[in-house]
């Protein structure tokens, strides 16, 4: 083949028929062309090629591509040759720059493919070479504008051959990145490297989406660090400019800014959109959202929205349909404003809404929306209208009366409580000076008072009414009244007018006058109490020596009050306490006062009394008072007093100790057998003392269990035989003894005699127990009282006494008096019917003293009667008392009781109560309470003898 033939080793490798068409193609294609040796050498080349590069078919195939391959396109060139015979090509494409015969560059587009032999090695090449320089020398112009006009915006180029490492970056890139490349080249890695981590898979995904078709472009903001550490945004944007045969991405090329300020400014503005307190959005003409605020997202219920949907997506339905004719109205250019309710009924929000178009030149292409909750003006307008309907209410249905005026003192409402007191209707009044509506004088007098509003007006200031006010009606009534004036000022001060409250006290004086007199006087009695007592008697005791003559106060306690509230009610003693009050009012001299303080306590203040003896005369009068019976309905009530007497200032010089003094003087004449008038003096006040002293030392005692058991054997009269004994209790507190007859009233007083009498109970018991494993069988009779008997837990606390012990209850005998029995005989029969039923003994002590009554005596379970010593001392002596003995002692035998009579101290009294068959006996002609080794010794010697 000649030099514009194929080679040998083409024509081996091709068919012949392929090879003469390859051959026509070859040496006619306006389109250089070449067949390349694996080493670069040129087999052959056509016309075209050697007019594009000025070398003759010749002078090529002395050259290899390498000789005339410009150098800084040469590497890529052989790389993409390598790649196409390793195989990992089956062609490429590039544009590269060749060196022309006369030495400029002719820039070329490059297509090789390769050829191979039979044995599948590579063969030569198939070179395709088209002169792009006329193309290139116009992209050149225009990457020069293009450049210009960047260099004005200070945006950066980049350009990316994807097959290489290395972009292509103009000088702005550079410095905006602040990355400084070789010739213009940047490895793409190393500015990935300098892309915020936060932001460099987001920079990937979307250049990623744009090479794989997913985006039209490549547009992201991220943020580059700078060679000073500072993190700056910028705009990255892009879009392939380069497609191999297949339409392959080969070719990347784009800008970036710098938006650092305006992402700052964005975000400076975003923060403050977000945190004003209304609802920001913008809307496109498709109602597409292009922006909304955080209050927007949190009205909606949206984390976030975005511009592809629809503005009905993203507003409830209910809104989005009630708003679309307004936001039509909007895109129209008719700016809309209006107020609307959203949200469900526990959480309703009202809202103002503001629709402003976004003009550009004459078409609208969207609009503003601004809402701004009201909620709290609506709810504040809505509390404001209801409080003017309450004050409306309020000041019609008040009991007050209210007129208001302007600032000129003329009236300009009264409510109806106001018309009624001042006789004006609010027609009438309105315009009418406030002293003509509202005239106003002191009590008793008719000179007119200055009105407290006019004052009110005139100084800017409260004013109260002057006590005593009264108000003269239009039609004639005066009414007591008071309260007070003020001006009505807004905030800045401005005077309005003012107002003036009133209501009549008529009634509330009055009713203060009956609280004064009920505060200081007794509501039953209408006597003086204690409060105005101690007043006076304070008074008195503080007059100054010389100023006074002396005076006296007497407590007096009526006698057996307790039991007319018992018998007869409290109804009954309250009719008593008035009429004793109204005759002791009565007994008093003209200067005397008489309060009562309590119960029926009457203290009496007797003036100028200084001597014992006028002091008693005037005091035996009130008891005289009291001689004749009380008619309360249908009885007559017998009550008589006990008077204490105490003097000032020799009894005591304070109220306080003149009262205490009489008290304790009144407690004496009670204890000494009632109606009786005391004087106190020092000892009864020392009494006292100690009295409180033993009632504090009993309780203690009880506690501390300080007390100690004597037994009184009880024999048998006729043969002396011991039959059992008598536990009788005894307090020595200081090594004296203390008699029962004191410290037994005492310890019931303290309320100190229910534990006493337990403890009593078990220390017999368990000496009984004592006496019985001793082989001494005594049977232990043991007193029980009122409190005693009473209790609720008497039974069972007596039964665990019984257990604990391991005494023998048929050796148990209790004694109860009559008048314990005689409380509540139904409950005493039932708790003697108990005892009994447990094997204990019931006697009845001290029989004949008391309230006996056989109607009652015959229904109790009882085993002895005990004969009073009252009727055995001196009986032999005495026949009246010889009769009742023998009364008693038949009466227990008729009832089948045994008989025991107790005080027997002489042999004569023996002996006469075994003529009337009684022998068993107790008293001091036997022996007298000792203790309980005496006891053991004294049977023991019965059983000798």
């Amino acid at each position: 083949m000649t030099s514009m033939g194929l080679p040998r080793g083409v024509d081996e490798t091709i068919e012949p028929h392929r090879a003469q068409l390859l051959e026509a193609v070859f040496r006619h294609s306006p389109v250089g062309m070449a067949l390349v040796s694996t080493e670069g050498r040129f087999m052959t080349v056509n016309p075209a090629l050697s007019r594009m590069l000025g070398f003759t078919a010749d002078q090529l195939q002395q050259l290899t591509f390498q000789q005339i391959t410009h150098p800084e396109d040469l590497d890529a060139d052989l790389r993409l040759l390598n790649e196409l015979a390793s195989g990992e090509r089956d062609h490429y494409s590039m544009i590269k720059r060749y060196v022309h015969h006369d030495r400029h560059h002719v820039y070329a587009q490059l297509d090789v493919a390769m050829v191979r032999a039979h044995s599948g090695l590579p063969a030569f090449y198939i070179a395709q070479v088209q002169d792009v320089t006329h193309q290139m020398a116009e992209r050149r112009e225009l990457m020069e504008r293009l450049r210009l006009a960047l260099d004005a915006t200070e945006d950066g180029i980049w350009d990316w051959h994807l097959q290489q490492r290395c972009m292509t970056v103009s000088d702005p890139w550079q410095t905006l990145t602040g990355l400084a490349g070789t010739a213009g080249q940047i490895s793409w890695r190393q500015w990935l490297r300098q892309v915020h981590p936060a932001d460099r898979l987001l920079v990937l995904e979307h250049l990623r989406e744009h090479l794989t078709g997913v985006s039209s472009r490549v547009n992201i903001r991220y943020r580059h660090r700078h060679p000073d550490g500072a993190w700056r945004w910028l705009s990255l944007r892009g879009r392939i400019t380069g497609r191999d045969a297949r339409g392959r991405p080969m070719r990347i090329t784009g800008t970036v800014s710098d938006i650092d300020e305006q992402v700052r400014t964005q975000q400076d503005l975003n923060v403050l959109l977000n945190h004003l307190p209304a609802m920001i959005s913008y809307w496109d003409s498709q109602l597409h959202p292009r922006f909304v605020n955080q209050t927007f997202l949190e009205w909606f219920g949206h984390e976030q929205v975005h511009s592809t949907q629809h503005a009905s997506e993203l507003l409830d339905a209910q809104i989005f349909e009630a708003n679309l004719e307004r936001m039509q109205a909007v895109l129209g250019g008719v700016h809309q404003t209006f107020e609307q309710q959203t949200g469900p009924a526990e959480r309703v929000r009202y809202t103002r809404v503001h629709l402003v178009p976004d003009w550009h030149g004459d078409e609208v292409i969207g609009f503003f929306a601004l809402g701004i909750d009201i909620t709290d003006l609506r709810e504040a307008e809505r509390a404001l209208f209801a409080q003017k309907e309450l004050a409306h209410v309020t000041l019609r249905s008040i009991g007050d009366s209210v007129i208001t005026t302007d600032p000129q003192g003329l009236v300009t409402f009264l409510n109806p409580v106001a018309q009624r007191m001042t006789g004006w209707t609010l027609e009438d009044a309105l315009g009418q000076p406030i002293e003509t509506v509202m005239p106003l004088t002191l009590e008793g007098r008719s000179d007119a008072l200055p009105n407290p509003l006019r004052l009110a007006l005139t100084e800017r200031r409260t004013f109260e009414m002057v006590p005593g006010t009264a108000l003269q009606s239009r039609t004639g009534q005066t009414f007591s009244v008071e309260d007070s004036a003020a001006p009505i000022t807004t905030e800045t001060g401005e005077q309005l007018g003012g107002v003036i409250v009133f209501h009549d006290v008529t009634e509330q004086r009055t009713l203060t006058e009956r609280m004064a007199f009920m505060a200081h006087h007794d509501p039953l009695t209408g006597l003086p109490n204690r409060a105005l007592l101690l007043d006076h008697l304070d008074h008195l005791t503080r007059l100054g020596d010389g100023q006074h003559s002396g005076f006296a106060i007497a407590f007096l306690d009526l006698d057996g009050f307790k039991a007319v509230n018992d018998t007869l009610g409290h109804l009954a003693g309250d009719e008593l306490l008035r009429q004793v009050a109204g005759r002791l009012q009565g007994a008093l001299r003209g200067t005397d006062t008489v309060s009562r303080i309590g119960g029926d306590e009457f203290v009496f203040l007797l003036p100028d009394l200084q001597e014992a003896y006028d002091a008693h005369r005037v005091t035996l009068q009130l008891l005289s008072a009291l001689e004749r019976p009380f008619r309360v309905g249908s009885d007559d009530i017998c009550v008589t007093g006990s008077v204490g007497l105490a003097f000032h200032p020799q009894d005591g010089p304070t109220a306080d100790d003149l009262m205490r003094h009489a008290d304790i003087a009144m407690y004496r004449a009670k204890r000494e057998g009632r109606n009786r008038i005391c004087f106190f003096n020092p000892q009864l006040e020392q009494e006292q003392r100690e009295r409180h002293h033993l009632l504090h030392a009993i309780r203690n005692a009880v506690v501390a269990q300080d007390f100690e058991l004597a037994y009184q054997p009880k024999v048998n009269g006729r043969t002396g035989e011991m039959i059992g004994v008598e536990a009788l209790l005894r307090w020595t507190p200081t090594g004296q003894a203390v008699s029962p007859e004191v410290f037994v009233p005492l310890a019931e007083e303290a309320g100190q005699m229910t534990a006493l009498g337990q403890w009593v109970m078990r220390a017999a018991c368990e000496q009984g127990r004592r006496w019985l494993d001793g082989g001494h069988r005594l049977r232990v009779a043991v007193n029980v009282s009122a409190s005693q008997f009473r209790d609720r837990e008497f039974i069972s606390d007596l039964q665990r006494t019984l257990a604990d012990t391991g005494f023998a209850a048929d050796l148990l005998e209790l004694e109860v008096t009559e008048a314990v029995l005689m409380q509540d005989i139904q409950q005493a029969n039932q708790v003697l019917k108990d005892l009994q039923g447990l094997g204990i003994r019931i006697a009845l002590d001290d029989f004949g003293t008391g309230y006996s009554s056989l109607s009652y005596l015959h229904q109790l379970p009882l085993n002895t009667l005990k004969v009073d010593r009252s009727f055995v001392t001196g009986v032999q002596g005495d026949a009246q008392r010889q009769a009742l003995l023998r009364s008693v002692i038949s009466l227990g035998r008729s009832m089948q009781l045994e008989i025991l009579a107790e005080g027997v101290e002489t042999d004569p009294e023996r002996l006469h109560l075994l003529r009337h068959g009684c022998e068993q006996m107790q008293g001091f002609l036997f022996s007298s309470p000792v203790r309980p080794d005496h006891v053991t010794a004294f049977h023991s010697r019965i059983q000798r003898s």
